[in-house]
């Protein structure tokens, strides 16, 4: 067998171990959440292994990312923590990770799986989603037998394909293939992704996504949905020449793509002075004691 040959064969043994490995996880997660009623919601590759992908050639990953609603967050997250510890990326910035969207766990033992658990599907106001929606639409994975263990709608899917691109500020990423799968293999109505994506304000990166999956796979026949939402003419510009930056440029650049890829200008406005605000509070607090040194008792002056 050539060098080539088994380099790949070699990952798709690795695929397909690492599959298995997060789908047992997820079963027995799954049953110790049934027992508390509440649900979680399967993303991205691990809402498509088991339904898109064949178990003998799995969508890769890094991670699982399990979306949970905002009043069952807390206690999604205390069940998660029997297995996993939270991951904080910058000690100096806990307010900022206390607001975030998405949190990160390892798992304190091996094999295991990283986990992440959403309350949102991205940064809060950029977008209108719906969320009681999302969760009426949502299915029972085929891969798992208890309830607990949700998969959005094939439309939905999309859409947070198309925002999850948009926060990257890439739409020619593996979610091309995710997205071409879905278009073959699950046949959206078009009709019904027009109207979420207008009530969502999540216009410009669904056609942004769908014009990419479009380039790749001409036989899609995605002429009609892409003219319907192409965006006017100077906006259309603006995210042509936005999108050539890359995710490191400046805030000005990045404040100016979410203006462009969101139908939501107050909303944008709001989340970012709620982010400057959010590290603000860190920097002050940095300034001060640690949270150790502050709870230790002062000793008295004689």
């Amino acid at each position: 067998m050539d060098p080539a040959s088994a380099g790949l064969r070699e990952l798709a043994t690795r695929a397909i171990i690492e599959q298995q490995i997060g789908r047992h996880w997820l079963k027995h997660f799954g049953k110790r959440l049934a027992s508390t009623g509440k649900q979680v919601m399967l993303l991205k590759g691990a809402a498509f292994n088991g339904w898109l992908y064949e178990d003998n050639a799995p969508r890769r990953g890094v991670d699982i990312d399990l979306l949970a609603r905002a009043e069952d967050f807390d206690e999604v997250e205390r069940l998660l923590l029997e297995t996993h510890d939270v991951v904080l990326i910058d000690p100096r910035r806990r307010l900022t990770h206390r607001d975030l969207f998405e949190r990160m766990y390892r798992p304190r033992s091996e094999p295991g799986i990283i986990v992440e658990l959403h309350r949102d599907l991205t940064n809060p106001g950029l977008y209108r989603i719906d969320h009681a929606a999302l969760w009426q639409a949502s299915q029972a994975h085929p891969a798992y037998p208890a309830d607990s263990i949700r998969m959005p709608s094939r439309e939905h899917a999309l859409l947070n394909l198309a925002i999850h691109a948009a926060r990257n500020r890439c739409f020619n990423d593996y979610g091309l293939l995710d997205a071409w799968r879905l278009i073959c293999l699950a046949e959206p109505d078009w009709r019904m992704l027009e109207t979420q994506a207008t009530e969502w304000g999540a216009r410009a990166p669904l056609y942004l996504l769908l014009q990419a999956v479009g380039q790749c796979w001409p036989q899609a026949g995605l002429e009609d949905i892409i003219q319907r939402l192409r965006p006017a003419t100077a906006r259309g510009y603006l995210l042509e020449n936005l999108l050539t930056t890359t995710p490191r440029d400046g805030r000005l650049r990045q404040l100016a793509t979410q203006f462009a890829l969101s139908d939501r200008l107050g909303g944008v406005l709001r989340f970012q002075l709620a982010y400057l605000l959010t590290r603000a509070g860190d920097a002050l607090m940095a300034i001060g004691p640690s949270p150790q040194e502050a709870s230790r008792p002062r000793s008295r002056e004689r």
